[in-house]
């Protein structure tokens, strides 16, 4: 799904940029972020959608 590309390509940026990367906390609230951001980025398209078939 669109939403697991999401998190796996926000952990995987978090690697390429640091292969050393100890603090998984931070790693997955990027990830989660970044998951949030498709998740709004998606409802905004299915409301000007929605807006247009009036």
């Amino acid at each position: 799904s669109d939403l697991r590309k999401a998190f796996i390509t926000a952990v995987g940026k978090a690697y390429v940029n640091n292969h050393n990367e100890a603090n998984l906390a931070r790693v997955m609230a990027s990830a989660k972020n970044a998951v949030e951001e498709d998740v709004y980025s998606k409802i905004l398209m299915m409301n000007e959608g929605h807006r247009s078939v009036k």
